[in-house]
């Protein structure tokens, strides 16, 4: 009998052991898992972030590009129109009608380029609001390290009691004639004028006057409906040189109250340095019209009329 005690207590020690090593493995590997686990989540975070900085590189890039192009064609021209009728008794009038076409032919430049850029940011849809939804609501101001804006962005998201699929018609229609209405000139180069608009306005303060280009195009899908837009701002005056490129991007889809709308707006001064004496007021005045667009939207969303909102 003690033999087989002794022999019962020996098992159950080598028993205890071996649970002890086997309880050690199994922490161990659930550690890992953990390790694991952070650390794609670390490297999401980072490629996520990667991915906004190139984004950002891509549109300064992009938004050079047409600045340069631009007022090197204007300049050209300019200059062939003086040398070849200098000298002219209808100068004056010639420049101004010389001028006109060669402001139209800016305007099909940057429209163009506009247009082709609507379905690479389409494209990016999904990205930019489950990126945004994640890091800010409201807006961010990202500066440089001289202390002068870099970028501005918007993120809103609101919920209205309207049927997605019985407003979708209006809400296009609202955003594509938002404001504007008196001196708003067309642009009639657009393929699909049905789900494609572009057009350009001025706007005029004490400050200067602003020459705003937009280009707005809707996708829709079952369940959704995406409108992207990009916006050139020019300065007049005071702010000849200084302009600005907006993205925008707003995504309408039906909840279980109506529809929710979403939107978010990248804001980037572009073309002047930091020593600029107007620099501030420039870039206040920038983002002042980004924000009345922004702010007509939502009050006419919010007063839409009766007959519009088909509740469910």
């Amino acid at each position: 009998m003690k033999q087989e005690r002794e022999a019962l207590r020996y098992e159950e020690s080598q028993l205890s052991k071996r649970l002890a090593v086997l309880m050690h493995n199994f922490k161990e590997k659930n550690d890992r898992r953990t390790s694991d686990t952070n650390c794609i989540s670390t490297w999401k975070t980072i490629a996520l972030c990667l991915q906004a900085e190139r984004q950002h590189a891509e549109d300064e890039r992009y938004q050079l590009q047409v600045a340069v192009e631009s007022q090197s064609f204007f300049i050209q021209q300019f200059y062939a129109l003086v040398v070849k009728q200098l000298g002219d008794r209808n100068l004056v009038c010639d420049l101004a009608a010389q001028q006109c076409e060669i402001e139209q032919r800016k305007d099909g430049l940057i429209f163009t380029a506009q247009v082709a850029e609507l379905d690479v940011n389409y494209a990016c849809t999904d990205n930019i609001f489950s990126a945004t939804d994640r890091v800010f609501m409201g807006e961010r101001i990202s500066v440089n390290q001289d202390g002068t804006a870099k970028c501005l962005q918007s993120r809103i998201k609101h919920k209205y009691p309207f049927n997605f699929y019985h407003s979708r018609d209006s809400i296009w229609e609202l955003f594509r004639t938002y404001n504007h209405q008196k001196d708003r000139e067309p642009y009639s180069g657009v393929a699909n004028p049905d789900s494609t608009y572009a057009f350009k306005f001025r706007v005029s303060t004490q400050l200067t006057t602003l020459v705003v280009r937009i280009a707005i195009r809707r996708y829709l899908t079952d369940n959704q409906m995406v409108m992207v837009w990009r916006t050139f701002t020019e300065g007049e005056g005071s702010f000849s040189g200084m302009h600005c490129s907006e993205s925008g991007w707003t995504r309408v889809r039906p909840c279980e109250t109506g529809t929710t709308i979403e939107m978010y707006v990248k804001l980037i001064p572009v073309g002047f340095s930091s020593t600029t004496t107007r620099f501030y007021d420039a870039v206040s005045l920038f983002r002042q019209v980004a924000q009345d667009h922004e702010a007509h939207i939502l009050y006419a969303l919010g007063t839409f009329p009766i007959d519009k909102m088909s509740t469910i």
